[in-house]
C-alpha cells in the first residue's frame, strides 16, 4: 500500500464511524506553549481541559507534526523524522476503552490486513478493565504490563491510563530470547498504536480526580505503519521518501548504502521545509523561521559533504510535493513560492559554507591537540555547522575540541534565549486570566452589529487585584463586563476606545484586550463617581475611534494584496498594527521594494478605494473558505468554522476583524515608509482617510518649500536639489584638494619647527582648525606620512576654549604620558590610546606650561 492509501482508509474508517476529520497543521493554533504541532492531540488541548466546548465528541486527523528536541537521532535510526502525520482518533465524552479498543484492532486487521498474530498490547498494571477488553482480541500471554502506560497532558490537568498496540517483526529479530515481549527494548517489537483513556485530573497535591467526562486520545505514525503495513524494516524505504532518496543519489553518483545517515537527514529535513513554507514560515533567526533555516542548513550541509556542490534543495522539494499532492493539494500552486524561498536561501548559505569551512581550516593551522571551543561556538553560531560536523573532521585529524569552553558559549546563549522568550510570562498570564474567567463568567462580544450596550459589570481589577468597587477618579482600572460592544485588541487592531457610563458615573476606556478566548477586558481611567461589581451601565465605542481602525483594517486587505500582485504571489504578511487610520504592515520577501514597486502598490489600491468596492463577511467551514480561495495568515488562529472578508474581486481573507462596508470610505492611502526589520522581513507604514490627506498636504506644502528655498523657480524641485547636490558635492572636492594641497605645504614646513631632544624629535603647533576631530586627523596624516618627529603636540582654540592632541609615530607611549600630564594639571579631561591622546579643559594660559612639561617628560 501506498501512504496516500493508508491514510485515506484511517480517514475513511474513521468518518464511517461518524468521526469528523480535523484541519491538519504543523502550527499549533493559538497556543504560546508551542511553536509546532508535537502530536496529533495538540489542537484539541482546550477541549480536554474544559476551556472550549468542542462542537463534535468524534473526531479523526492526519495531523502533520514536526519536533526537534530529537533532531539529532534523525538520519541515525530507521523511524527518526522531524516531519511526520500522526494518524489519530478522538473522543470527548463520547466512547471509551471497549471502542478505542476495537477501532484500533478492527482497523489493523480488517483495513490494513495485518495478521492478528503479531499484534500484542501493553497495559498500566491497575487497568484491569484494558487488560479484559483486549482479551477478547488477542491471547492473555501477548497483553503485559508496564507502569510506562500512564499518559498525562502536564504535571496537573488531563491523564489517565493508556494502551500500546506493538508488532511483532519476528523471533529472528531482536534478542531472540524465549521470554522475549514490548518490554524488551532489543527491537523485535514496533510499538505501532498508542491509546490513551483519558479519565483523570492530576491535582497538585498528586492526587487523581475523575474529570467530568471520559475521552479518548489516539496516535499512530503514518511512517511507522507505513512501514508494517508494506514489510518495511524502515521507514525510508517506503513511497513518502524512496524518489527523494532516488534523486539525491542521481545528484551525488552515490548509493544510499554509502551514506545512510545523510541520506535519510536531507529526505527527513526536505518534508518538513516544504509543509513550513507552505504553511507560511520564512527563513529568519527566530522562533519558525529558525527551526526552518536550522533544516535548511543541515540538509544542505548533508549534501555538500556527499559532494554536491551545486543548489539541489529546489529539486528535492519538486519531489515532495508530488509524493504528497494527492492529499495536500494546496501544495501545487505553492510550487513556485517554494522552491524560491528555498533556492534563495540555498544560494545564501553556500556562500556562508564555504567561508566557515576557511575559518574552520585557518583555525586548524594555529592548532596543535585542542582546538578553541570559541572558534566551535562561532562555526555552529554564525556559520550554521552542526558541532558534530566540526567534532567529525576534528576526530579524521586526531585533535580534540575544547568541549568545557563550547558547552559554556551554548549555555550562555541557551540562558539568554530563556530570558528573551514569551513563554513563560504568557503562562503566567495565561493561568491568572483562566481563573477570573473561571470565577466571573466569559465575556459575550456584540461588537460585530451593535456600538453600545447595556452591560453588567462582573469583576473590577486594580493592578490584577480584585475590587468590589471603583471608586477613586484619576485612578486607573481594569472593568470586565457580561457583554460588550467594544472590539478587543488581537493580532492587528489595536482595542476599542469610547465610555463606561451609568449616571453621574463616567469610565473613559482607553484600551480593549482579550487576554484569552472569551474574556474582554476594558481598561481606562476612572473619571467621576464611582462602579461596583453587578451593577449595569452603558458600553459606549467611539464611532469615530472605531471608524479609523475600520479603514485602517481594510487598507490592511488591500495592501496584503496589491503587494502580491505587484512582488509576487509568494509574499506573506508576517504581522501589522491596525491603529486609527495608520497601519504598519510586516511582511515576508526576499528584496526590498523599488520606489516604483511602492508607487506602483499605492496606485492599485487608490484605484480600488476609488472603484468603491463593498466588503462582503461571511461565515464557513474552515476547509471551504480555502477551497475558495480565502487567505490564512501564519500564526492566526481559526477554528473549525471561519469568518471570511471578501473585497469583490480584489482580496478574501480569513479575519475576525472589524472593516468599513466600502472601499470609498477610506478616501486615500498613502505610504509613508518602507524598511527591512530582519532577514527576509520587510515594513510598510501607510496611512489612510484624513490623516493619508493630511499627508499628502504636507508633503506638496514641502515640495513647494523645496522649491522657493531652491531659488530655481524654472526647474522641477527634484531637479533643483538634483543641481544643489552636485554644487555641493563640486565644493566638497575643492575643499577636499586645498587641504589636500595645505597638508602638503604645512609637511614641509613642519620641518623646520620639529625640536630635536636627544634621540627624540619634537613637533609642537597650534591651529585654528574647525573641530578637535580634524585636529586628530592632521596628527595621522603628519604621523603616517613621516617617521620622525617622534612626538608632536597640537593645539587647537575654540572660542574661549583650549583642546589638544598627543600624537606619537615613535617609542613614546601617548597614554602614559597623558597620565603624567594630568598628575601636574589635574584640570584636564581626557583620554585615548597608546598612539594618540586629545585633551581640554585648560586655558591659553596654560599652553606655554603644558608645552614645557612635555618637552621635560619627553
Amino acid at each position: 500500500m501506498k501512504a496516500f492509501e493508508v491514510r485515506k482508509a484511517f480517514l475513511d474508517y474513521f468518518k464511517e464511524h461518524h468521526h469528523h476529520e480535523m484541519h491538519s497543521s504543523a502550527l499549533p493554533i493559538d497556543d504560546p506553549t508551542l511553536l509546532f504541532t508535537v502530536a496529533g492531540m495538540v489542537p484539541l488541548k482546550k477541549f480536554y481541559t474544559g476551556e472550549e466546548l468542542s462542537p463534535y465528541s468524534r473526531m479523526v486527523s492526519s495531523q502533520r507534526c514536526l519536533r526537534t528536541n530529537d533532531i539529532e537521532n534523525v538520519g541515525k535510526t530507521p523511524r527518526h523524522h522531524t516531519f511526520f502525520e500522526m494518524l489519530g482518533n478522538f473522543s470527548l465524552g463520547d466512547y471509551f476503552k471497549e471502542e478505542a479498543i476495537f477501532f484500533g484492532f478492527d482497523f489493523l486487521t480488517k483495513k490494513l490486513s495485518v495478521s492478528p498474530d503479531s499484534l500484542w498490547a501493553s497495559v498500566y498494571p491497575e487497568d484491569h478493565e484494558a487488560k479484559k477488553i483486549w482479551a477478547k482480541f488477542i491471547p492473555e500471554k501477548r497483553i503485559v504490563t508496564a507502569k510506562e502506560n500512564f499518559w498525562q497532558m502536564a504535571a496537573t490537568g488531563p491523564s489517565g491510563f493508556d494502551s500500546e498496540i506493538y508488532f511483532d517483526r519476528g523471533t529472528s529479530v531482536g534478542c531472540q530470547k524465549a521470554n522475549c515481549n514490548p518490554t524488551c527494548e532489543c527491537g523485535r517489537f514496533l510499538e505501532l498504536w498508542n491509546l490513551v483513556f483519558m479519565e483523570f485530573n492530576l491535582l497538585q497535591s498528586g492526587e487523581r480526580a475523575w474529570l467530568p467526562k471520559k475521552n479518548i486520545d489516539t496516535g499512530m505514525g503514518l511512517e511507522r505503519i507505513l512501514s508494517v503495513v508494506n514489510g518495511y524494516a524502515d521507514n525510508y524505504e517506503t513511497d513518502l521518501f524512496k524518489d527523494i532518496i532516488k534523486l539525491i543519489e542521481k545528484k551525488t553518483g552515490k548509493k544510499q548504502s554509502t551514506d545512510t545517515k545523510r541520506f535519510h537527514m536531507i529526505s527527513d529535513h526536505i518534508r518538513a521545509i516544504v509543509f513550513l513554507i507552505a504553511d507560511g514560515v520564512f527563513p529568519e533567526n527566530t522562533k519558525h523561521g529558525y527551526v526552518l533555516r536550522r533544516l535548511l542548513r543541515r540538509a544542505k550541509l548533508a549534501g555538500y559533504q556527499l559532494g554536491i556542490r551545486e543548489l539541489f534543495l529546489s529539486d528535492l522539494a519538486e519531489v515532495e510535493i508530488k509524493i504528497m499532492q494527492d492529499h495536500y493539494t494546496y501544495l501545487v500552486p505553492l510550487e513556485n513560492k517554494i522552491k524560491m524561498i528555498i533556492g534563495k536561501e540555498e544560494n545564501q548559505f553556500q556562500s556562508t559554507l564555504e567561508d566557515g569551512f576557511k575559518v574552520f581550516h585557518q583555525e586548524l593551522e594555529k592548532t596543535g591537540t585542542m582546538f578553541d571551543g570559541k572558534v566551535a561556538f562561532k562555526l555552529h553560531d554564525t556559520f550554521g555547522f552542526p558541532i558534530e560536523l566540526t567534532r567529525e573532521m576534528l576526530d579524521e585529524k586526531n585533535i580534540t575540541l575544547e568541549e568545557e569552553v563550547f558547552q559554556n558559549l551554548i549555555q550562555e546563549q541557551k540562558t539568554r534565549a530563556k530570558k528573551d522568550s514569551f513563554f513563560e510570562s504568557t503562562l503566567e498570564e495565561t493561568d491568572f486570566w483562566k481563573t477570573i474567567k473561571d470565577e466571573v463568567g466569559p465575556t459575550k462580544f456584540l461588537g460585530y452589529d451593535q456600538e453600545s450596550s447595556q452591560s453588567t459589570v462582573l469583576a473590577i481589577l486594580q493592578d490584577k487585584t480584585s475590587l468590589q468597587e471603583a471608586n477613586q477618579p484619576g485612578q486607573n482600572y481594569t472593568i470586565i463586563l457580561d457583554q460588550t460592544p467594544f472590539f478587543p485588541e488581537k493580532g492587528g487592531p489595536i482595542g476599542d476606545q469610547g465610555t463606561l457610563q451609568q449616571g453621574e458615573f463616567l469610565f473613559e476606556v482607553e484600551n480593549t484586550l482579550t487576554p484569552i478566548q472569551g474574556l474582554t477586558l476594558h481598561y481606562g481611567k476612572l473619571i467621576n463617581d464611582s462602579i461596583q461589581v453587578k451593577q449595569p451601565l452603558k458600553a459606549i465605542v467611539s464611532t469615530a475611534f472605531r471608524r479609523g481602525i475600520q479603514r485602517a483594517h481594510t487598507a490592511t486587505h488591500l495592501l496584503h494584496a496589491a503587494l502580491k500582485n505587484v512582488l509576487g504571489d509568494y509574499i506573506n504578511q508576517a504581522g501589522s498594527l491596525v491603529m486609527n487610520d495608520s497601519l504598519r504592515f510586516d511582511f515576508n520577501a526576499l528584496e526590498p521594494m523599488t520606489q516604483e514597486q511602492i508607487s506602483q502598490v499605492e496606485k492599485l489600491i487608490n484605484e480600488d478605494i476609488a472603484k468603491g468596492k463593498f466588503i462582503c463577511v461571511e461565515q464557513m467551514p474552515f476547509e471551504k473558505a480555502i477551497h475558495e480561495g480565502a487567505t490564512a495568515l501564519f500564526k492566526e488562529k481559526y477554528g473549525e468554522h471561519v469568518r471570511v472578508v471578501s473585497i469583490d474581486d480584489v482580496s478574501k481573507e480569513l479575519c475576525g476583524g472589524i472593516h468599513a462596508r466600502n472601499t470609498n470610505e477610506l478616501r486615500l492611502f498613502r505610504i509613508v515608509k518602507e524598511t527591512s526589520i530582519g532577514t527576509n522581513l520587510r515594513r510598510i507604514e501607510a496611512m489612510v482617510g484624513e490623516k493619508a490627506i493630511e499627508s499628502f498636504q504636507q508633503a506638496t506644502h514641502d515640495i513647494k518649500t523645496i522649491s522657493m528655498l531652491s531659488n530655481k523657480p524654472t526647474i522641477s524641485p527634484v531637479e533643483a536639489v538634483k543641481q544643489i547636490l552636485e554644487e555641493k558635492n563640486s565644493q566638497e572636492q575643492e575643499l577636499k584638494n586645498w587641504k589636500n594641497a595645505w597638508m602638503k605645504s604645512y609637511l614641509e614646513l613642519m620641518k623646520v619647527k620639529v625640536e630635536k631632544k636627544g634621540e627624540i624629535s619634537i613637533l609642537i603647533d597650534m591651529f585654528t582648525l574647525p573641530s578637535i576631530e580634524e585636529t586628530k586627523s592632521l596628527a595621522d596624516s603628519v604621523r603616517d606620512a613621516l617617521i620622525k618627529p617622534n612626538l608632536m603636540l597640537f593645539f587647537i582654540q575654540k572660542q574661549q576654549e583650549m583642546n589638544a592632541v598627543i600624537a606619537s609615530s615613535g617609542e613614546i607611549n601617548c597614554r602614559e604620558l597623558f597620565t603624567q600630564i594630568k598628575d601636574s594639571f589635574p584640570d584636564i579631561r581626557g583620554g585615548g590610546n597608546p598612539k594618540l591622546v586629545q585633551f581640554g579643559n585648560f586655558s591659553s594660559d596654560s599652553i606655554q606650561a603644558i608645552t614645557d612639561y612635555v618637552k621635560k617628560m619627553a
